[in-house]
């Protein structure tokens, strides 16, 4: 659908992907909002149903999302299946549930609502331009891609993390890699929420402490000495100076 202006209008498809942060429904936009409130159906989390609690629609609970998906796609194949919102934590295709219900739904039968991600708030917070890092979860994973990913030592690593996959047992598996180029733990605590914290920590100062089980974890590199002792003043090699990998001219 078309607008007079040009401007093209979101579809009101029957399933609505709503991103939420920790902010719950203060953090999201009015067209998002709006959707929720003529909702049929609302899927989410007991947490994110409990957001909710105002609202007039039907509440249908997450678990595992498997039986939430049949349900959903037993509605879809009504005649008149009403309007389902599913809500997501952030950016429902960032990691999210987003894969999992295009996997199982006809794609033009949803539409997508997306929220800040906790990577994108854990930046904004350490004031660090992320567009060359490396982006891992271990959430539900198995932690070898980060194991592959750490030996290559890039500059910047974020990690979604979970209670099993804590912060501390990132520090640990840094403090057995010894790798040759450190990294500071930065723990991003409960992102968008009245409880948010942030640390700065060695991983020996990070492995036996508890943190909060929403947490994202950035890894950043220690960075090496510019001018080591046996450099010389005059006649400095080009790697000598500090510049943008995207940008090599600029100093």
């Amino acid at each position: 659908m078309t607008a007079d202006h040009g401007a093209v209008l979101e579809p009101m498809t029957p399933v609505q992907v709503v991103g939420i942060g920790l902010d719950g429904l203060e953090g999201l936009s009015a067209m998002a909002l709006n959707r929720l409130r003529q909702a049929d159906v609302i899927v989410g989390s007991d947490r994110q149903l409990e957001m909710c609690a105002a609202m007039a629609a039907e509440f249908w609970p997450l678990g595992n999302g498997q039986r939430a998906i049949a349900r959903i796609q037993e509605r879809l194949s009504q005649s008149d299946p009403g309007s389902m919102v599913v809500l997501a934590s952030g950016d429902p295709l960032f990691f999210g549930l987003g894969r999992l219900l295009l996997e199982a739904l006809p794609a033009d039968q949803i539409s997508f609502h997306p929220h800040l991600s906790s990577v994108q708030l854990a930046f904004s917070r350490l004031k660090l331009p992320w567009q060359e890092a490396k982006l891992v979860s271990i959430h539900g994973r198995d932690p070898d891609q980060l194991l592959r990913v750490l030996r290559q030592n890039p500059p910047l690593v974020a990690v979604l993390t979970d209670p099993h996959h804590s912060p501390g047992a990132i520090a640990q598996i840094l403090i057995d890699l010894d790798l040759p180029q450190p990294y500071t733990l930065w723990v991003c605590e409960a992102l968008g929420s009245e409880a948010e914290k942030v640390h700065r920590l060695s991983p020996a100062e990070a492995r036996d402490r508890r943190f909060d089980p929403l947490s994202v974890v950035v890894l950043q590199r220690q960075k090496e000495d510019v001018l080591p002792a046996h450099v010389p003043l005059l006649g400095l090699p080009d790697s000598a100076f500090l510049s943008f990998s995207d940008r090599p001219g600029l100093i």
